[in-house]
């Protein structure tokens, strides 16, 4: 069986807090949020930037078709929003992947790293405040 984002086989090897886990808790509380409210919201885009993100801080590969699902869209809206992402130069085909797969490119792993950074704080000092 393949893994899947979110999945309880990803969360081995991480503990409570740990900022590295915090894409997948968003990801995850975005399809609770989809669940509540279908169709009602939906970032696409944002969702293939956490897979990415979840993959490279893990250390597996992920596929072009694999990235497009964690979009939670149809197969040819994934694919264009990964289309999307890599004409941006967020994202790049992975190397020697003859482009089956995808990685963040340096400046889309940059902004990721940064935006942990700053949504890890600011929902520390949230917790911490009260």
């Amino acid at each position: 069986m393949a893994r899947q984002f979110g999945d309880s086989a990803m969360r081995a090897g991480t503990s409570p807090g740990d900022p590295r886990t915090f894409p997948r808790e968003v990801y995850a509380l975005r399809r609770a949020r989809d669940a509540i409210f279908p169709r009602l919201f939906g970032d696409p885009a944002w969702d293939v930037m956490l897979h990415l993100y979840e993959c490279h801080r893990s250390g597996w590969p992920a596929t072009r078709d694999a990235a497009g699902g964690a979009a939670c869209s149809s197969a040819a809206v994934g694919a264009r929003f990964v289309a999307a992402l890599v004409h941006e130069g967020m994202v790049r085909p992975a190397l020697g992947t003859e482009e089956t797969h995808v990685e963040l490119s340096e400046e889309g792993l940059e902004m990721m790293e940064r935006w942990v950074a700053q949504a890890h704080a600011a929902i520390a000092r949230w917790v911490n405040s009260g």
